[in-house]
Parts: C-alpha cells; structure tokens; sequence
C-alpha cells in the first residue's frame, strides 16, 4: 500500500478522497481531485499583500466498501511573493588612501526579475 504524508493528513491509495459536501471550500484558491488519491490546490492569483495567508478546506476518506470517515480540516499557507522589500547585503570595502573605488552593492528582490 502506497502511503504519501501530506500535512498532517496520510493518504492512502486505497482511499479516494473528495471535498466534504456542504461544507466552505477555500475562498483563496481551488481543490481539484487529478485522481482519487491526491488533489491539487491552486492559489487563485490574487493579491494577498506582504504577509502570509491562510487558506482552508474540508475533505474525507471513502474506502473500498464504501465507508465514509470523518471530516478533515487541510490548512493551506499562501506565502507572498511580491510587494517585498529589497533586501541589500552589508559588505565591506577597501580603499587606498586618497583613492576611489567602484563598487556595486549586492541587492536582491524576490518579486523583481
């Protein structure tokens, strides 16, 4: 039997999974089953600022006889990747006395390409 742990949920592949009926699907992205045994959730490409949000949604386990287990919350954290600040390096450089130098400081911006 083939187990995969994702989050704090097992998944098997002798369970299919589905969305719990009725229940708040995420409001950030969507769930999609590719097969009954693993689902793919995608972010919707909104906005969501400089700061992480959480997502969330309900799914449970159907086994083989057809016996449904509980509801399980999966937690979804959208991490954001623009409206970052640049980040500089602080460095150290060396000049002769009475000289220059030309320097170049080490800057990266994560939502910059």
């Amino acid at each position: 039997m083939k187990k995969i742990l994702l989050g704090l949920l097992l998944i098997s592949s002798t369970f299919a999974y589905t969305l719990q009926n009725g229940a708040t699907g995420p409001t950030q992205g969507t769930v999609t089953f590719p097969s009954s045994t693993e689902l793919t959730y995608q972010h919707d490409g909104s906005e969501i600022g400089s700061a992480m949000v959480l997502d969330s949604f309900q799914i449970h386990a159907t086994d083989a006889a057809n016996n449904v287990g509980p509801d399980a919350w999966i937690y979804v954290k959208i991490t954001p990747v623009d409206n970052q600040a640049p980040v500089i390096s602080s460095d150290t450089i060396t000049v002769p006395e009475g000289g220059s130098i030309n320097y170049s400081p080490s800057v990266t911006d994560v939502d910059t390409p």
